[in-house]
């Protein structure tokens, strides 16, 4: 190889070898520009953290009332109209009530008339049915005790005088007067109980002749007649008694005077005592029958009275019914003055003067107090629960956030006209919420957007996810921007994580201060390094 290709050469070798050394020395001025990073902070500050879900509703009156009627008469008078303020009681519109109020009169005036008349036919039959049940026992007990004492008698006429006549011989005077004595009471008693029984029979024909009369004049005296055919029973029975006190009395007379006669030994007369013995057994068992046809006279009687007090109760029932016909009109007469059931504003008016007062008349709302009717969806429904505190926003009203609270949660999901619940993603839950600001721009049947808050804190630290870092041993520590010697280095604090929200976590620790330089990407970073803050970040 000559000189020169050795200069040359060798001049290429240092040339390169100077490139080498420049690329080498721009090399690593790149890698330490790239190594060095600018990091932003933000000051730590307490806060507020709130998690929501959020949905859309509509503004609607907490208390709405649609206002009915079912009277037939027309609107006489409209009182209110839309927009107008009523409280509850206020009077809506007037129906015409002039039918009524003649209906009422006649009603009046039947019951007037009825209960009257009804009253007294109870008062009379429950009168005469206590007086002929507490009559009835000791009329009957005297018919059979009369039968009994004219069987007994009878029996005692015949022993005695058939002993009388075994004895005749022995029969002094004493005896035979005494005899004698009996048949003249006896004959005197058949006299007295003859004539009572035709003063019984003359005033029973005498009551009986009357109530012909009477029944000549029905229905004028209608009372008098029912009251007279009761005391025409009782003198009946009246009746009866003083026969059988005079078949006694015969009974007696036939009795004593054989026994008087069987003194003095006639077999004959003993006979005849013997047959009046016969018959007076006969009379006594007629006796027995006649009381059985009495008992069962007097409880027709009975059943007659009660069915008289009966009929009465039922024409009491039928003033009754007519008082609950009474009743009813007077509440249809109220019913015609429609007030309002709430105190609200007047949203709608369908009633007109002169048409027909029956079917929806008004609509009332309370539109000071109003809700939010929305629907929650199927994967939020598990966040949220009644009582929850809302954020109620609307186009209609800018930014203006007013307060509100979850009412209620329907526990089945909305269904469809089919009956069905919707299926996939359209799956959702009807809820109710309150608003509970006091004062509000939101008008019935607004669009509403609101925030359901889930969770929330207030006044704690919070800070961008990315500002904490976990470290291998699983806890976690975030890093500030402190002065060192020569600037800016990082220092670590260990933190304990609680809250989460979408953009910010909750920490807390022993060494966190308000206004600590927060590095907010704080990865790769170690306790110590040195930092570069972005421009006018601190």
């Amino acid at each position: 190889m000559s000189k020169k290709k050795k200069i040359i050469i060798g001049a290429v070798v240092a040339l390169l070898a100077v490139g080498g050394v420049s690329c080498w020395v721009k090399g690593q001025q790149a890698a330490a520009m790239a190594m060095v990073q600018t990091y932003q902070t933000t000051p730590l500050a307490p806060m507020d953290l709130t998690n929501t879900v959020s949905t859309i509703g509509t503004v609607e009156s907490q208390n709405s009332c649609k206002v009915y009627s079912s009277g037939a008469g027309k609107v006489q008078t409209v009182h209110v109209q839309v927009g107008d303020r009523v409280e509850a009681g206020d009077v809506l519109c007037q129906l015409d009530t002039t039918d009524l109020r003649l209906s009422k009169e006649s009603t009046q005036a039947s019951i007037n008339q009825s209960y009257a008349s009804a009253q007294h036919q109870l008062e009379m039959s429950q009168k005469q049915y206590d007086n002929a049940q507490a009559d009835r026992k000791n009329k009957m007990n005297g018919q059979v005790e009369s039968a009994k004492a004219s069987y007994e008698l009878a029996k005692d006429a015949y022993y005695n005088a058939k002993s009388a006549w075994q004895k005749a011989d022995d029969m002094d005077e004493d005896a035979i007067d005494e005899a004698y004595a009996a048949y003249k009471a006896a004959v005197d008693g058949q006299s007295a109980a003859q004539k009572a029984y035709n003063d019984c029979k003359t005033q029973l024909d005498n009551l009986e002749s009357r109530l012909k009369e009477l029944e000549e004049t029905v229905p004028l005296n209608a009372n008098d007649i029912a009251s007279l055919k009761l005391e025409i029973l009782d003198q009946k029975n009246v009746v009866a008694n003083a026969e059988a006190n005079l078949t006694l009395a015969r009974a007696q007379v036939n009795a004593t005077e054989m026994a008087y006669e069987a003194t003095f030994g006639d077999q004959t007369a003993l006979e005849k005592l013997e047959q009046a013995y016969d018959q007076a057994k006969i009379s006594y068992e007629n006796a027995k029958k006649q009381l059985d046809m009495a008992e069962n006279s007097a409880d027709q009687q009975l059943e007659t009275y009660a069915d008289s007090i009966e009929g009465s109760k039922i024409a009491m029932n039928g003033v009754a019914v007519q008082q609950a016909e009474l009743k009813r009109i007077d509440k249809q007469i109220n019913d015609a003055t429609i007030t309002a059931p709430i105190s609200g504003t007047v949203t709608a008016v369908y009633a007109e003067e002169g048409s027909s007062g029956a079917g929806l008349l008004f609509v009332v709302e309370d539109i000071d107090h109003l809700k939010i009717s929305t629907k929650i969806k199927e994967y939020d429904i598990s966040n949220v629960e009644v009582g929850m505190k809302t954020v109620i926003k609307a186009d209609a009203t800018g930014d203006d956030e007013y307060a509100g609270t979850i009412a209620s949660i329907d526990p089945v999901a909305v269904k469809g006209v089919d009956g069905n619940t919707a299926a996939g993603n359209n799956v959702e839950f009807a809820s109710e919420i309150t608003v509970d600001s006091a004062e509000t721009r939101l008008k019935v049947g607004m669009n509403a957007r609101i925030n359901i808050v889930t969770s929330e804190k207030t006044g704690v630290y919070g800070v961008p996810y990315d500002a904490v870092v976990t470290k291998p041993d699983g806890s976690t520590v975030i890093y500030i921007a402190v002065d060192g010697e020569t600037g800016a280095v990082a220092k670590e604090i260990p933190v304990t994580m609680g809250m989460e929200t979408d953009f910010y976590v909750e920490i807390s620790g022993a060494a966190l201060e308000d206004g600590m330089n927060v590095i907010t990407s704080p990865m790769g970073l170690s306790d110590g390094a040195a930092v570069t803050l972005s421009a006018g970040l601190v």
